[in-house]
């Protein structure tokens, strides 16, 4: 998700799809919908709280700076218009609060400070009123752990009495140790009671502080999963208002279409993409070009893994290998969980244990690297036979889906091949047979016929990437 800035207001250029820490306010682009259902939870009758939950780089800590920060989503359309009733954009006091490297011994200090310092920019609030209670007279340096909590509930409290709404999100809370202990838990389930809280982690709470079970905490923080950017909304993440060129609506479907909508990826990509557009003055994108750049990016990330993971590696691309093994079977879960953090794979919410490309592309690249480092063994001449022959045998007309669908694979026997490349195979520039589903009939009605006829190949679905065709022994009719 870009941070775009103009390159008039910088004085020289800067590519507006390069990631630059810092860069306020942060918009989070093809997030539509999560951002509503945000807003409407956080800004509702009592204070509801929320916990983030969602893989590194899928793009959690823009959602918090954009939600946390003055001009952010609470401020514009069409987020303001979902705020709850009794609540004006006005009343909303949010905060951002990075907790990486957060003080063991005292962790809400800066998250205090960075209250008081909202609220005294305030013209409706009065911190003098509160003078004795939250110690102003004291510094940060001087304020201890339980002195900057008792600081932290005053200044929440009297947020609430003056009908502002105080939301406070806080990144990185698995790294940090606010709920390392059971006072500290405590501490925080009272302060839902004054403020919204958002919690941004990779996992659940609870897996990280397995302690939090059967917690009232739990039951205060509504759990919302961040995953890919929404399909009707992602195509936002590849415009750049302030930037001299633009992406052609084709260029950005093009991109979404083979890099996927995972943002970290996705803007990588279109780093790239966006160079060639102004080195060759809006020459358009090519699949080729796209290919190129992914593929560029993901050989650094590979050479990264074999360097550091290389046993690891092997085995992953042993297993991938084999179409009847699942994710679960990859060797180590340190390599999985880094394999995640590189943005290549993620679990998929709703089904445990299973882990998902980010990219049609990346499934091609570990495909093709997997097919060098780990041969597929040589099939016999018979096997090969010609196909157009097969099709005959198989009683497939050349022009039916089915016997295309075939063609499609031969070409890449024993290769894992993604669903988009089958489909421009298959219906090239046309809808996919304007019919819901057309690739896996085709696929249903290729298998059925290859069964009837004994045909020395299977055809094998691997769910959210592609279709493999193998060599296989020959049915044997007996004697």
């Amino acid at each position: 998700m870009p941070d775009v800035t103009s390159t008039r207001e910088t004085g020289h250029w800067q590519n507006p799809f390069t990631p630059r820490p810092g860069c306020v306010p942060p918009r989070a682009y093809g997030r539509q919908e999560l951002l509503t259902t945000m807003t409407r939870r956080l800004t509702g009758g009592d204070p509801a709280s929320l916990n983030l939950v969602g893989p590194r780089r899928i793009g959690k800590t823009t959602l918090l700076r954009d939600l946390g920060t003055a001009g952010g989503c609470l401020q514009r359309a069409p987020f303001s218009a979902a705020i709850g009733p009794g609540l004006a954009p006005s009343c909303l006091v949010p905060i951002y609060q990075d907790l990486a490297g957060a003080s063991p011994d005292n962790p809400f200090i800066d998250l205090t400070e960075a209250v008081l310092t909202a609220l005294e920019r305030r013209s409706d609030f009065d911190l003098r009123v509160l003078a004795h209670e939250i110690q102003l007279d004291k510094t940060a340096a001087q304020l201890d752990r339980v002195g900057t909590r008792a600081r932290l509930s005053a200044l929440a409290r009297a947020t609430q009495a003056h009908g502002l709404r105080l939301i406070l999100g806080l990144d990185h809370v698995d790294e940090a140790h606010l709920l390392a202990d059971t006072e500290s838990t405590q501490y925080l389930t009272e302060l839902t009671g004054y403020a919204s809280l958002v919690l941004a982690t990779r996992r659940p709470l609870v897996d990280i502080f397995p302690d939090l079970a059967g917690s009232p905490l739990l039951y205060r923080l509504e759990r919302l999963d961040v995953r890919l950017l929404e399909p009707e909304t992602a195509a936002e993440a590849l415009v750049a208002p302030d930037a001299e060129l633009q992406f052609s609506r084709s260029d950005q479907l093009l991109l979404l279409e083979l890099v996927g909508r995972h943002p970290y990826v996705l803007m990588r990509a279109a780093a790239t993409a966006y160079d060639h557009l102004r080195a060759t003055r809006v020459q358009p994108l090519t699949r080729n070009f796209i290919w190129q750049t992914v593929n560029s990016a993901l050989e650094v990330i590979f050479q990264y893994l074999w360097n550091h993971w290389e046993g690891d590696l092997r085995e992953f691309l042993r297993v991938y290998r084999d179409p009847h093994t699942d994710w679960s079977q990859v060797a180590g879960r340190a390599f999985a969980r880094t394999l995640q953090d590189e943005a290549i794979i993620a679990e998929d919410p709703a089904v445990p244990d299973r882990l998902e490309f980010f990219s049609p592309l990346f499934a091609a690249f570990v495909n093709r690297r997997a097919a060098e480092l780990i041969p597929t063994p040589a099939a016999s001449q018979a096997v090969l036979a010609a196909p157009h022959s097969l099709l005959a045998e198989m009683d497939l007309g050349p022009r039916t889906k089915s016997a295309q669908l075939f063609l499609a694979l031969y070409q890449q026997l024993g290769q894992l091949v993604p669903d988009a490349e089958l489909e421009r195979a298959i219906w090239k520039a046309k809808e996919a047979g304007g019919a819901k589903h057309a690739l896996e009939i085709a696929a249903m009605g290729l298998r059925t016929k290859l069964s009837k006829a004994q045909a020395p190949y299977s055809i094998v679905r691997k769910y959210g990437q592609g279709y493999l065709l193998e060599p296989s022994q020959p049915h044997s009719s007996g004697d």
